[in-house]
């Protein structure tokens, strides 16, 4: 987690001294080796302590943000997902440079994007809902608009969940006819 600023610096020289005072850090990350020394991406100290330490995926308060990583691992989604969800507009990281950094209100929405994909909502109608909250207000518009998707889908898992079992009924009958044929076909050979 990022609080405060954070700042995020293309090294093209080796700076020993800044990284033995800790005011450059070169963290390890899976597969990839950041150092100054190399001249890849550095992160500068901030007042609040290195990099990653303490790094919880709650909000202390909100001035603060998370990674898209730390976004993605919360919720078991990919990186790309979370990419595509901001290309849609249903997402917007501040950015720093190409470092996405999640307020509490884009994980807010994120969870509204999840859950309405879970229960079988497009992407249009869930930005549509996002779309239509107002913070001063009742809502009331967002909410009839929620209740009319809600109960469509509703109706319409309703149905699936009919239909599976009834395919269910028909394979375990399909399948007690098939047990059935078998045991008698073995009977037959040990009377034989």
């Amino acid at each position: 987690m990022i609080s405060g600023p954070t700042y995020i610096a293309y090294v093209n020289v080796n700076y020993p001294e800044l990284l033995e005072s800790g005011v450059i850090r070169c963290p390890r990350r899976t597969g990839t080796d950041w150092s100054a020394k190399e001249g890849r991406r550095m992160e500068l100290s901030n007042r609040n302590g290195p990099a990653g330490a303490g790094r919880e995926l709650e909000f202390a308060n909100d001035n603060d943000y998370m990674r898209i990583g730390e976004v993605a691992e919360k919720f078991g989604v990919t990186l790309r997902a979370l990419r595509f969800y901001e290309d849609r507009g249903l997402l917007t990281p501040r950015r720093d440079g190409a470092v996405r950094l999640y307020a509490r209100r884009d994980v807010t929405r994120l969870k509204f994007v999840l859950l309405g994909r879970r229960v079988g909502l497009s992407l249009r109608e869930v930005k549509q809902l996002i779309d239509m909250y107002d913070p001063d207000g009742p809502n009331t518009r967002q909410l009839r608009f929620a209740l009319e998707k809600g109960d469509r889908q509703l109706r319409r898992l309703t149905r699936q969940r009919d239909e599976i079992v009834g395919t269910i009924a028909e394979l375990e009958e399909l399948l007690a006819g098939i047990r059935q044929r078998l045991a008698a076909v073995a009977g037959a050979r040990s009377s034989a």
